[in-house]
Formats: C-alpha cells, sequence, structure tokens
C-alpha cells in the first residue's frame, strides 16, 4: 500500500514531511518520504494532507486482567513472584481492546499490579491481533521487564508491614539470584532463573515508586546490582533528575488525571512529564488503565502539553520514548523503514482535544472504525 499526501510529523529520529508518502508492504514500513520521490504502485490510500503519526502505546496498564470484578493482576499470597508471565492471565475478550483500537492505541505494554513486592513479567501486546481473534500472534515481546513495586499497595495487601521490608525482599531474591547464576551447578530454580534477563542487563526491572524515598531505594538497588530499572509514577521525582538523566533511568508518568486518594500522591502534578522532559530524562505517559479508561492516553498527553510540555515532546511520550523505554523501538514507536505499519491519520494535529483517528493502520491494513 502507497499513503499519499500526507503530513509526517518528526518523532523520533524522523524529520517533517509536510507533504510526504508512506510505502506499506505486508505489515512493514518499506520507505518514507516527499511526494515527489513516491514510487508508483496499485493500491494507493489518498491521506488528503491528514496529519501522520506512529500508532500510540501505552507504556504501563492493565488491559486484560481486570474485568467484571474480578482480578488475575497480581498473585497476593505471595511476595516474590518474578516467574509468573502477566501473558498467562490476560482475558483476550476484554471489551476495552476494541475501545484502545479505535482510539489508536495499537501497543498495550501490560505489566501485573502492584500489590506484591516482585509481582512477574511484562509484556508487549498487539492490540489490532487482539481484535482480529489472530491469538497465536498477539504478542510483540515478552518478557520486556519484570514488575517490582515499592510504597504502600504491597502494605495493604498486608504481604508486608514497612518499606525497608520491601526493598529488603528485593535486595535478598537478587542477591539469591546473583549467586544461582553464578554457580554453573545451582539446581534449577524457576523463580531464579526468570532474573536472569534482569542481571544481565537484557530487560529492567520495572519499579513502582511514587515517593522521593521510594525512588531513592529504587535508584540504590539499580546501582548496587548494575541493573536497568524503568520507574512506574515516580511522583515525587523532581528533584533527582539530574540523577536519572545520567543513570539514563526512564520514567513512565501517569495516570495523568488523578485526585489525590493515598498520601503517596500528595505531589502529584500533571507537568510533571514536562518537567522530565526538560532537564533530560526520557519520559512516557500511560494511562494505568482501568485507574484511567485507555482511550483516554491521548487525552492524558494532552493534560501535559496544558502543563507546560511541548506538543511534539508529549506526542513522543505516547510513540516512540514509550518504545525505547520498554525495549520495542526496534519494531516500533515511529514511522520509519523496516518498523512495523501501525499509523494514525488525523484531520487535526492528533493530541487536540477533539482529535480522533480518521485512519487507523494497523500492520498495514486499514482498520474499519
Amino acid at each position: 500500500m502507497l499513503i499519499t499526501n500526507v503530513h509526517i510529523l518528526p518523532i523520533g529520529g524522523v524529520k517533517e514531511i509536510k507533504n510526504g508518502y508512506i510505502f506499506i508492504e505486508g505489515d512493514r514500513i518499506i520507505a518514507v518520504g516527499p511526494i515527489e520521490e513516491a514510487p508508483k504502485w496499485q493500491e494507493v490510500y489518498d491521506g488528503e494532507g491528514d496529519f501522520a503519526c506512529p500508532g500510540f502505546i501505552d507504556s504501563h496498564c492493565h488491559i486484560g486482567l481486570f474485568r467484571h470484578g474480578e482480578q488475575d493482576a497480581c498473585e497476593t499470597l505471595q511476595i516474590a513472584t518474578p516467574q509468573y508471565r502477566v501473558i498467562d492471565s490476560i482475558d483476550l475478550k476484554d471489551e476495552y481492546w476494541d475501545v484502545a483500537l479505535k482510539a489508536g492505541v495499537l501497543t498495550t505494554i501490560i505489566t501485573p499490579s502492584s500489590h506484591s513486592v516482585i509481582s512477574g513479567q511484562i509484556a508487549a501486546i498487539d492490540v489490532a491481533n487482539v481484535v482480529n481473534k489472530k491469538t497465536d500472534e498477539y504478542i510483540y515481546r515478552a518478557p520486556i521487564g519484570i514488575k517490582c513495586s515499592f510504597g504502600e499497595n504491597p502494605k495493604k495487601a498486608d504481604l508486608v508491614k514497612t518499606r525497608m521490608a520491601e526493598v529488603a525482599i528485593i535486595r535478598e531474591v537478587l542477591s539469591m539470584a546473583t549467586k544461582y547464576a553464578a554457580n554453573s551447578k545451582s539446581k534449577f530454580d524457576f523463580e531464579l532463573e526468570s532474573l536472569k534477563p534482569v542481571l544481565k542487563r537484557k530487560i529492567p526491572l520495572y519499579i513502582h515508586a511514587h515517593t522521593a524515598g521510594d525512588i531513592l531505594a529504587a535508584i540504590r538497588i539499580a546501582e548496587e546490582f548494575n541493573i536497568n530499572i524503568v520507574l512506574i509514577h515516580a511522583t515525587s521525582c523532581e528533584g533527582f533528575t539530574e540523577k536519572l538523566k545520567d543513570m539514563k533511568i526512564g520514567v513512565i508518568c501517569g495516570p495523568q488525571i488523578n485526585v489525590k486518594n493515598k498520601t503517596e500522591l500528595a505531589d502529584f502534578s500533571p507537568a510533571l512529564p514536562a518537567v522530565l522532559s526538560v532537564n533530560g530524562v526520557k519520559v512516557a505517559i500511560a494511562t494505568d488503565h482501568p485507574e484511567m479508561p485507555i482511550d483516554g492516553l491521548a487525552l492524558s498527553a494532552g493534560m501535559a502539553i496544558r502543563a507546560g510540555m511541548p506538543p511534539l515532546d508529549a506526542l513522543e511520550a505516547i510513540t516512540i520514548n514509550a518504545a525505547e523505554i520498554c525495549g520495542i523501538s526496534d519494531i516500533l514507536g515511529s514511522i520509519e523503514p523496516d518498523k512495523i505499519a501501525n499509523i494514525l491519520l488525523y484531520n487535526k494535529f492528533p493530541l487536540d482535544f477533539y482529535a480522533k483517528p480518521k485512519t487507523i493502520i494497523a500492520r498495514g491494513e486499514v482498520v474499519s472504525v
């Protein structure tokens, strides 16, 4: 398919092309350029001057894990379960898959919830293939990380009573995994084996942390074990932007609409993504669905714009930044050759309050909305 007459927005390293083309074969982008360089092709889709941007990526959500009062998001009877895989809990019939697709959220990063200290493995999911019932092709990549949590949520589950216990448990489990990995004669241990990719820096720990103390504890864990981490929420991190930048720690902010319903959220501000971005920290924005419905992802980025974030930075926070933080930028997050053809067309800037996708292209196919 050849898409013509589109305004390609400069997301990531892509240059802005005000009247360009996107050439797609199968599910991949083959070429992008100004309209005068477009190849001749039988199947042409006229973009009619629309804005073209990558499909949105929700970098932290629980779609398919909470449905009609049931929860499959976290095993609250055990305190550390790095071997548990979120893909084994996802409900593929959750009605919000269709909601996500129609809102242009074409990729979801699904994490276990934060009610145990180490709750399991994270996955990147192809929304369109779930909706189209391609159940053998809906996982982009798994695991892309392991979820850990500091703060009130594990305490509320009565698994621990203090923050120092939470940090000690993670430190103890990582120490055991380090010894296990160093001894080739170790008896196989499913839990510790699951942490090997973290210790080898192949995937990060995703750490749910709100308070300054929790964020500092997460940084200490990263330094002690020489591992990569991603911070989820990071509500009170404004004082550590230089440290986060130097350590190349990505931050996933959200939900952007919040009622400060617990003490950890006292410092919440929708301006946090803007503060992080201007200070050179890689930042993504997420809904944390069902905390905020997944079709509010663009609205969440719009809230960041209203709080001072440059519009293109906000758009990158739900496209290329999300892809880079979550380790999938080799296949998703921007409109570039060799990447999967997840593309949205809008007749106004995509994060305009009244904007909604005019055309959705998922894996190279036009989706009926």
